[in-house]
């Protein structure tokens, strides 16, 4: 049951690193060239993998997972901050937009720390184990490895996502204390319990 005071179309913008109208733009013009570098070196490596076919092999496929991971984890957060950066006026965000950033956000980030874990067994397999390592490292186990950790990621994001949009808010404009919508940032600006949210959060 909602109380009175309770918003249902909250909107949240993000508190900025400065109110120095310099220091604005210094930070801006380092977060784009770090963001466009890394686009750059991240497609870079997935278009040397794709195109060149010795290195059609487990290491690289993952590695090209790897970079394909990057870019999207970069665009997720990137381009709205570097908007809130060059903006005069501040820019807003929906709860459900929050949502789906942060559903992004872990989804792409929870992947790119599994991934590393199953780069790390495939090179000990081949290291440890090289002339099984054909048979252990088959293409159906490399896609079957990166098709369950999308699964896995995606539903752990899924869950808190439901716990995000569970979140009661008393206002209708709140600032977040961060560059995007982190979930203990939007706990902070909820009124309400948020027991269920941080104990998600933690087994999370």
């Amino acid at each position: 049951m909602k109380t009175e005071n309770q918003t249902v179309n909250p909107q949240f913008y993000f508190q900025p690193f400065t109110t120095i109208p310099e220091m604005k733009w210094l930070i801006f013009w380092t977060f784009l060239i770090l963001y466009l570098l890394s686009l750059i070196g991240n497609v870079s490596v997935a278009f040397i993998i794709y195109t060149v076919s010795s290195l059609h092999t487990p290491m690289y496929f993952f590695l090209a997972n790897l970079a394909f991971l990057e870019i999207a984890y970069s665009c997720t957060i990137a381009p709205l901050t570097l908007a809130n950066l060059a903006s005069v006026r501040r820019i807003s965000i929906s709860l459900s937009g929050c949502g789906t950033q942060l559903f992004l956000f872990i989804l792409l980030g929870g992947s790119d720390c599994i991934l590393l874990a199953i780069m790390a067994y495939d090179r000990y397999v081949a290291i440890c184990r090289p002339l099984s390592y054909p048979l252990i490292m088959t293409w159906r186990m490399c896609m079957s490895l990166m098709v369950g950790t999308w699964a896995m990621c995606g539903f752990l994001s899924f869950q808190l996502c439901l716990l995000i949009l569970t979140l009661t808010f008393c206002d209708n404009n709140m600032a977040i204390r961060n560059f995007f919508c982190d979930f203990p940032a939007l706990m902070k600006v909820a009124c309400g319990d948020t027991h269920a949210q941080q104990l998600g959060l933690f087994i999370t």
